[in-house]
């Protein structure tokens, strides 16, 4: 998981591509024969939030804590891109 984390970082920020555009790099890259992730299930539901306009770190912890009424975070950016989904994500 930190591997992708840091790959989707660098192509987003430092090669400029979108949020969707990574998520389906991502996306074809574990699906490739061989490929093996941690966690598929976190994994592909935070694909689809990135999909959406989430950050994909924020959209995996949005993922980890499905178990959990709410969550709390000074990322603002995070706040809003979280509305609609079963965790109550809001500041502190």
């Amino acid at each position: 998981m930190t591997v992708l984390l840091e790959a989707e970082w660098v192509l987003r920020s430092v090669y400029g591509f979108s949020f969707q555009d990574v998520a389906d790099a991502l996306l074809a890259f574990v699906g490739l024969p061989g490929a093996s992730v941690e966690s598929p299930a976190l994994l592909a539901g935070a694909l689809v939030r990135t999909r959406n306009g989430m950050e994909f770190a924020d959209a995996l912890c949005l993922g980890a804590v499905v178990n959990c009424e709410e969550m709390l975070t000074f990322g603002r950016r995070f706040i809003e891109t979280a509305r609609g989904n079963a965790v109550r994500v809001r500041e502190p």
